[in-house]
């Protein structure tokens, strides 16, 4: 199994859109955890095999992506903490199937 995670920056860079995708595509992670992430590289993870659980999580910006073979046909809940953002500027999740 391999973890990876990347703060995106909200695309800052969003220049080197192809660049982080292919990276992401390189890093070959069966679970990706994309921080500051944007709604631009959303579609385009399924092009690594990953897919995105996290993706209709309101105001969310801090995603989880898992590969397909490794989710397998489990069943997912995604739990939040912190909604109130009182104890950081994010929300937490936790994915578990």
């Amino acid at each position: 199994m391999k973890i990876a995670t990347w703060n995106i920056e909200r695309l800052k860079h969003k220049k080197a859109l192809a660049e982080i995708m292919s990276s992401i595509d390189e890093i070959k992670a069966d679970i990706l955890v994309l921080t500051e992430t944007d709604q631009r590289l959303h579609p385009r993870l399924t092009d690594c095999g990953l897919s995105l659980l996290t993706k209709n999580q309101p105001e969310c910006i801090d995603h989880i992506a898992l590969t397909e073979d490794f989710a397998g046909n489990a069943e997912v809940k995604i739990v939040e903490w912190n909604q109130s953002k009182t104890l950081s500027d994010h929300k937490g999740i936790v994915v578990s199937f």
